[in-house]
């Protein structure tokens, strides 16, 4: 079931997303901060000239919505490069980003944000604060001082002419004014019974879930929290205000969160809560299993089986108008910065894919990893299997750039059973190990536990492996971030400014008559033509396939009017074969001086059937050619039920041909 995940959005897509990003984490080290960015797409005054030209500032917040539902695509494309944008310029530069992880989610309401991760060069290693002395955690203290704050300005700030979403950097006055109307409308949380109260299992009293109000602080600090796990809190004089960087929500202009990294508990409850997870939780594999067993015949094929219940799991999940559009346009779920991620199996027990017995070809399937490793160039001979993976092109065999994250399979670890840590010394081995042949590592008369401790490949798993995780006993709840509220009306949960698609089955979507919308009646379409001139007109385009397809027919008769014999063609296959040879039999017949009669044997019918892209139209012109060369142009005729049909292989339609009528008489 590997290939479950790639079905994109699905819980087993995340989960291995999930996985990928622990193993980032492991060979690089803890990030910096967490970060979550909405999308004000009732607000961007940038979004609203590519959606209308009319003036924005005319704009009522209805038409607004509307611009939003009749054009999801382009929302959605906005949001990913302003994000791709946002990232490379601002904070790649401004805070010297070494290597990030996002996702993108979609939710209920339909307009995306991004949760992700950020290693900043040069951050205090906080990996283990929980043994650090007094002063170097206030160097922390003081380091997230920089980047995070929960402190309002102006607590009650003048109401501002438009939303302060609306209003660019470029035209901010007075920063510290434009700041606190930005908090005060997007910043600050409300509590509501639908949204964040839940009962807490201790107390038994009902609480925001999101710890609001939180308590004031003149200055931040680190300190347990009711986990007995440490904490940042920054300064603060709003009880409500969600935590910011001023600098960031500045210029991004929407709702935001930002908070350190601290502590692997905390990181790895953030992988479970936001990374992990799939929109709307679907049903589990299991129970998908036994819904599906019911209905699956004895005799049906694996990849039958497996595609089901690849359709069970897309069918079994809300996908909001700007996600399919976002799949659509192609464009990535997630980003790792850069990063690849390799696999290395090393089980017995090979991952194969799933195909039909009848068909398969294992040279479509390249070659592993270890194949690859072992049949490398003599000037890798030193490269042990983790360095071959880890920092080359495994196509190219050229240095990456970024190194790559390498994920092995299975994940082994030592117990207190010997025969089990065996396996795990073995895998070491044949990782850290240079080899060609397996066998040549290790002698009869040895432990796989000997030849471990003699390379100190103790050593260099320590290296390796910056972060070591444990991923049980987490409270996902116990972590869980705030997604801001402007209102406790059920209704209002949604922030005005992460307006919805709402594109749903029972929406109201009025029909959109093309070429007779305002925005197209006031578009110039003169001088876009002009923009397509040198490909020519319109009339060029409709003939151009038929003119290729005729262009190719006149070269092959071209090709086999200068051959002598009967016609060459290369990589026929053996089906294809038999075809020509029962035509060449029946041109022969007719070619013949013997009268056709009942010892006439050549066959008179012939089917050709196949899937697309097997090669039936270039053997029906191949036999058109045929033809054509021995018998001339009139010899025959080709006749197809259908007009698309006709213009793929150069025909009539059989109503052409004889003269059907296309109503009946």
């Amino acid at each position: 079931m590997y290939q479950a995940s790639n079905l994109k959005g699905s819980r087993a897509y995340w989960n291995a997303r999930s996985h990928e990003l622990k193993d980032m984490v492991e060979q690089i080290g803890l990030p910096t901060i967490f970060t979550t960015l909405s999308c004000a797409d009732g607000h961007w005054e940038d979004l609203y000239k590519i959606l209308t030209s009319d003036d924005i500032s005319t704009l009522s917040e209805r038409d607004r919505r509307k611009l939003v539902q009749d054009n999801p695509h382009i929302v959605d494309s906005f949001f990913d490069y302003r994000v791709n944008s946002f990232i490379k310029k601002v904070l790649q530069v401004h805070y010297k980003i070494t290597d990030y992880w996002y996702r993108i989610e979609y939710q209920h309401r339909g307009s995306p944000h991004i949760h992700g991760v950020f290693w900043i060069q040069d951050a205090p290693d906080v990996s283990n604060i929980e043994n650090e002395s007094e002063e170097n955690i206030l160097k922390v203290v003081e380091y997230f001082s920089k980047l995070i704050d929960a402190w309002n300005p102006i607590i009650n700030p003048p109401s501002a002419d438009t939303h302060p979403c609306r209003t660019n950097y470029d035209n901010v006055i007075n920063f510290e004014e434009d700041l606190a109307q930005l908090l005060h409308m997007v910043q600050r949380h409300v509590c509501s019974n639908d949204y964040c109260y839940r009962v807490n299992k201790k107390t038994m009293k009902k609480e925001c879930r999101f710890k609001f109000p939180r308590e004031m602080q003149d200055n931040a600090s680190i300190v347990k929290d009711d986990n007995n796990q440490f904490e940042f809190r920054p300064r603060r004089n709003d009880p409500n205000l969600n935590k910011f960087n001023d600098f960031l929500i500045q210029l991004w202009r929407a709702n935001m969160d930002i908070a350190p990294v601290i502590s692997k508990r905390a990181l790895l409850a953030y992988l479970a809560k936001y990374i992990s997870k799939s929109e709307v939780p679907s049903a589990s594999l299991q129970s998908i299993f036994s819904t599906l067993i019911e209905l699956f015949d004895g005799d049906m094929s694996a990849k039958k089986i497996i595609h089901k219940v690849f359709m069970k799991c897309c069918a079994e999940r809300d996908i909001s108008a700007q996600e399919v559009c976002h799949s659509l346009l192609r464009l990535k779920l997630y980003s790792a910065g850069g990063r690849q991620f390799v696999t290395v199996n090393l089980s017995e027990k090979k991952w194969l894919p799933v195909h039909d017995a009848d068909t398969f070809d294992n040279d479509k399937y390249g070659t592993s990893i270890l194949e690859k490793y072992q049949n490398r160039p003599s000037r890798l001979e030193n490269f042990s299997l983790w360095n071959f993976a880890r920092n080359l092109n495994s196509r190219t065999l050229s240095e990456v750039t970024k190194y790559n994250i390498v994920r092995v399979f299975p994940r082994l670890k030592l117990t207190n059973d010997n025969d089990k840590n065996e396996e795990f010394y073995k895998q070491q081995i044949i990782l850290h190990v240079p080899w060609r042949d397996e066998s040549a590592l290790k002698s009869e008369d040895e432990s796989w536990q000997t030849i471990y401790f003699r390379h100190n490949l103790n050593d260099v798993l320590n290296a390796i492996n910056i972060v070591r995780s444990d991923y049980q006993n987490i409270d996902e709840e116990e972590y869980e971030s705030s997604d801001t509220d402007q209102s406790d009306d059920e209704e209002s949960n949604i922030l005005e400014e992460l307006l919805s698609s709402r594109l749903g089955p029972k929406s109201d979507i009025p029909k959109i008559n093309l070429g007779n919308r305002e925005v197209d009646q006031t578009y110039n379409w003169k001088d876009s033509f002009k923009m397509y001139e040198s490909y020519g007109t319109i009339i060029d385009f409709e003939n151009y396939v038929e003119k290729v397809k005729r262009n190719e027919l006149e070269h092959v008769i071209e090709d086999q009017e200068n051959h002598e014999d009967s016609l060459q063609l290369p990589n026929l296959g053996p089906d294809q074969e038999i075809i020509i040879n029962l035509v060449k039999d029946q041109i022969s017949a007719i070619k013949s001086s013997v009268p056709h009669n009942s010892h006439d044997r050549s066959c008179k019918r012939i089917i050709i059937q196949g899937k697309a892209g097997t090669g039936k139209s270039f053997i029906i012109k191949y036999i058109t050619t045929l033809f054509e060369m021995e018998l001339g142009k009139d010899s025959f005729i080709v006749a197809t039920p259908t007009g698309v049909s006709a213009v793929l292989i150069n025909a009539k339609t059989l109503h052409s041909v004889f003269k059907i009528p296309r109503k009946p008489i």
